[in-house]
């Protein structure tokens, strides 16, 4: 059984799928988005039903769909840029084609036989204006529709500007998924029909064969996430969808049945997805997580132990920062944890990275091995807190910085450390002291190193330590 398939690819140029007429010649070439849909089956013309419905969601192209004919055989969406301003436009096309009446702000022109462009005057007209020469976009380098040797019913491909990276290539180190998302410069999707099922194609280049390892192992934490986790049809889906990754490329397999469509069809997850917005790289951003590596005083070669590791988030970042040269421990005491981790971590791609079953008093470490240790929201669970904290400090060579990322709440910080515990917060002030009574010297405190919401009394302190 065909899945649908997320795959990270370039595609390429075929001259025999773009007749000058094709509805995509239409679009201006500097489209940063197209959706194309085919009505095959005279039952599910091209303008109607879910999978229609979910990619005008995705390429917000929604008060389009419901200006058109529903005889239309083919339907194109594109979207370009003018002046900042987004123009959007439904290319349609179809035997006998009449057009309804249009929403204010809407006009349509003929095109072609049997082709429409409907959308703002200024869109419109910019179509017009290009006299159907764009014979697909530059930027494709295989056709979509041959390259997978089956005509899809739907497909979608968008480029740089639509999948819009937060911030500058260099803003983020390289370590990043961030970073790794940032070199992406397109993303497709196509969707098959097969029965009861649609299985979908999503495709981008990673740029290199790292870097599509790397995205491959993101996606894979991002798809365990997004799941209801329950025993639905939508999360066995999910359970048995496929990511792997060749050269440049990285695919994600799965199929869903037809009548999954319906509850998806606005779904802000799927929309997510095709920007490659992935959970992990919201996280790196909002714990800051450039910024814990740079204040352990980290780099190549360095030697590092993530202490309470559980899923292993920070560890991998932490892994590829040192590099092979370096060395990561990942240290948790729940050994199904540590199972999970080594079951998903790729042992060609991160060789440095060791997982560690420590104790509740004891991280089982080597004196003096390493250069700095970290404890990211999981102090305030070791009951054993003074011993671990001297056996962290055997571990660290004199020097060796030692970080602790701990949550509290405004309104429970004047509270005992036992009632904190119990909330599971920690205020700053009791790990500053704490780590002062044993042996270790402040270098650097921040109470609101996290702030998730301005009205929120919720908090996450920073206090980075160093072994005199």
């Amino acid at each position: 059984m065909k899945r649908i398939v997320f795959c990270l690819l370039a595609v390429v140029l075929c001259p025999a799928f773009a007749p000058a007429a094709d509805a995509i010649s239409w679009l201006p070439g500097d489209a940063h988005l197209v959706v194309k849909l085919s009505g095959s089956d005279p039952k599910a013309p091209a303008a109607a039903g879910p999978l229609a419905e979910l990619l005008a969601f995705v390429a917000g192209s929604e008060p389009l769909l419901s200006a058109l004919p529903a005889n239309t055989s083919s339907l194109v969406f594109g979207e370009w840029s003018r002046d900042g301003q987004s123009r959007r436009v439904a290319v349609v096309s179809g035997t006998g084609l009449e057009l309804p009446a249009l929403e204010p702000g809407l006009v349509a022109a003929a095109v072609a036989p049997g082709v429409f462009v409907v959308g703002s005057p200024e869109s419109v007209g910019e179509c017009v204006s290009g006299g159907g020469g764009n014979l697909l976009l530059p930027e494709f380098e295989e056709s979509i529709e041959s390259g997978s040797g089956a005509r899809p019913a739907a497909w979608l491909w968008a480029s740089r500007p639509w999948l819009r990276p937060e911030a500058a290539p260099d803003a983020w180190p390289s370590w990043t998924t961030r970073a790794v998302l940032q070199r992406l410069r397109s993303s497709t999707l196509q969707a098959f029909s097969e029965g009861e099922k649609v299985a979908f194609e999503v495709s981008t280049a990673a740029g290199d064969a790292r870097n599509a390892r790397l995205l491959a192992a993101e996606l894979k934490a991002h798809l365990r996430q997004i799941g209801p986790g329950d025993e639905s049809p939508l999360q066995q889906s999910l359970d048995e969808a496929q990511v792997s990754a060749e050269r440049h490329r990285v695919s994600l397999q799965i199929t869903l049945a037809k009548e999954m469509l319906e509850p998806l069809t606005r779904s802000q997850t799927v929309a997510q997805l095709l920007r490659w917005q992935l959970n992990s790289a919201t996280r790196e951003e909002r714990e800051r997580i450039p910024e814990l590596a740079r204040l352990m005083e980290l780099g190549k070669g360095s030697r590092v132990a993530d202490i309470g590791a559980g899923s292993g988030f920070l560890s991998v970042r932490l892994a590829r920062l040192v590099g092979e040269e370096g060395k990561v421990w990942a240290v948790d005491i729940s050994e199904r944890a540590l199972e999970a981790l080594n079951g998903r971590l790729d042992r060609d791609l991160y060789p440095q990275l060791e997982t560690v079953l420590g104790a509740e008093d004891d991280p089982r470490l080597e004196p003096e091995s390493l250069d700095a240790a970290v404890i990211v929201n999981a102090y305030h669970e070791m009951p054993e807190h003074r011993e671990m904290l001297a056996r962290i400090k055997e571990a660290l060579k004199p020097g060796g910085r030692f970080l602790l990322l701990e949550p509290f709440s405004l309104e429970t910080r004047g509270q005992s450390r036992e009632q904190q515990v119990e909330s599971h917060h920690f205020a700053p002030e009791l790990l500053v002291s704490e780590l002062e009574e044993a042996g270790f010297e402040i270098a650097h405190r921040e109470d609101e190193f996290v702030r998730p919401d301005a009205d929120s009394p919720q908090r996450n302190c920073l206090v980075v330590a160093r072994k005199p």
